[in-house]
């Protein structure tokens, strides 16, 4: 990192940005204490609102794409990472082509270093969520945690490692014994 950072600075940003948008999210800040058939009726709405209506947007993937030249051009790695979302988002998510999305990514595999998938990782644990797709405080500094020990394992095993998660049962010490949840 440039200009002094380190990557203990790196972990309190990424903290406070997953943090910050408690704040701006509208949703259920007790998911947790909400009945299972308020779970599923809430998780429903917030999956039509993200995925019923076109989601892969030209200007979107322009974007993208701008992004993956720049890193290119500046030698920089692009690790993809997909955030975890409660149970029951999973389960209507699922409803939805995804084909389209998941397509314009696998296009593109060859220009990331690695992609840390935890979209269920927190799956039995509703109590770490603020709502269907943010986690609370704790879910936050859990998460955070986890990223962070993710990419110093994937840096620490050199660019054509294939990542091991910390939720991943092959990992030498599964997370929740190494104390990051």
């Amino acid at each position: 990192m440039t200009n002094g950072s380190t990557l203990d600075d790196w972990e309190k940003y990424f903290y406070i940005l997953t943090n910050k948008r408690q704040a701006a999210a509208p949703t259920n800040a007790n998911y947790d204490r909400l009945s299972q058939n308020e779970k599923e009726s809430s998780s429903i709405k917030r999956v039509r609102a993200h995925l019923g209506h076109k989601i892969v947007e030209p200007e979107l993937v322009a974007v993208l794409d701008r992004f993956i030249d720049f890193c290119e051009e500046n030698k920089l790695k692009i690790i993809v990472i997909r955030y975890p979302f409660s149970k029951e988002y999973g389960y209507y998510a699922k409803e939805y082509p995804l084909n389209e999305v998941e397509a314009i990514f696998r296009s593109r595999e060859a220009h990331f270093s690695t992609l840390l998938n935890y979209e269920n990782i927190f799956f039995e644990k509703p109590n770490l969520f603020f709502n269907e797709d943010h986690l609370n405080d704790e879910g936050a500094k859990i998460f955070t945690r986890l990223i962070k020990a993710d990419i110093e394992n994937f840096i620490s095993q050199g660019a054509n490692s294939k990542p091991v998660l910390s939720g991943d049962r092959p990992y030498p010490t599964p997370a929740a014994e190494r104390g990051l949840f």
